[in-house]
């Protein structure tokens, strides 16, 4: 069953410190089915979300991923211990 990957903006911040300036945006995604004849699903559901900092020349400093490991739509392989 194919899926559609949303992603959507949902905070933007800008952060001051003593000496440093940075931009920071969050982002979550989300995933629908597709029913059986190609229409989309309303049943989305949240996978993760992404946090992203910048300097203020906007120079990547981080990102922060956090993910839904128990998400049926994330296929995530664990190494064998």
């Amino acid at each position: 069953m194919p899926r559609i990957l949303e992603t959507e903006l949902v905070s933007s911040s800008i952060g001051f410190t003593h000496k440093k300036r940075f931009l920071k945006l969050k982002f979550v995604f989300t995933v629908s089915g597709i029913d059986a004849i190609d229409k989309p699903s309303h049943n989305a559901q949240r996978i993760g979300e992404l946090l992203l900092v910048y300097n203020e020349n906007l120079g990547f400093v981080d990102e922060n991923w956090l993910l839904d490991i128990n998400s049926p739509f994330l296929d995530i392989k664990l190494p064998h211990t």
